[in-house]
């Protein structure tokens, strides 16, 4: 069995982008340019961060208590990791449905989003883009034409994303 909270420190301490070739795909983290494109096993990601914050504390011990008083603590905790800047955000007929952007939560979870909005998903994929084009020796073709879709559609199918995981699930539209 997998060790969960080595899991979740995985999707919630920053990354290290490094690679000692081009077989080594290191500077992805846990994560697939499958996941990274197609959202593929994104759901088992966010369970893995949603139990970490609701039976966890910061230094993964287990919480005792009531864990359903937690529910709303470890949401606001997915929103922030989930969080994309909204650059539409001060034009309210432009940015329709739930928020994306989350840059109000940085106070109280700084490791998953910043005072720009850039949530822990959106700072890794970026980082992952930074360092396929300052090495491209150490990334393989096809690794950087991943890189290239990320860098031309990620933004545009996260937002998307952000918003239909904020439905609920027996929403009538």
């Amino acid at each position: 069995m997998t060790n969960e909270w080595t899991e979740f420190k995985a999707y919630t301490e920053k990354p290290v982008y490094t690679s000692t070739g081009k077989r080594d795909t290191a500077y992805l983290g846990r994560f697939t340019f499958v996941t990274l494109t197609a959202f593929e096993g994104l759901g088992r990601i966010l369970t893995i961060l949603a139990r970490g914050y609701l039976f966890h504390d910061k230094n993964g011990n287990l919480v005792s208590g009531n864990h359903y008083d937690r529910i709303d603590y470890a949401r606001n905790a997915l929103c922030a990791w989930c969080s994309i800047p909204d650059k539409t955000k001060k034009v309210p007929d432009k940015n329709p449905g739930p928020a994306i952007d989350f840059r109000n939560l940085s106070t109280d979870f700084p490791e998953l989003v910043n005072d720009k909005g850039e949530g822990w998903l959106y700072r890794h994929v970026r980082g992952i883009i930074r360092f396929a084009r300052k090495n491209p020796t150490l990334v393989s073709k096809s690794a950087m034409g991943s890189c290239d879709i990320l860098s031309e559609k990620f933004n545009r199918e996260w937002k998307k994303k952000v918003r239909q995981f904020q439905v609920p699930i027996f929403a009538l539209n």
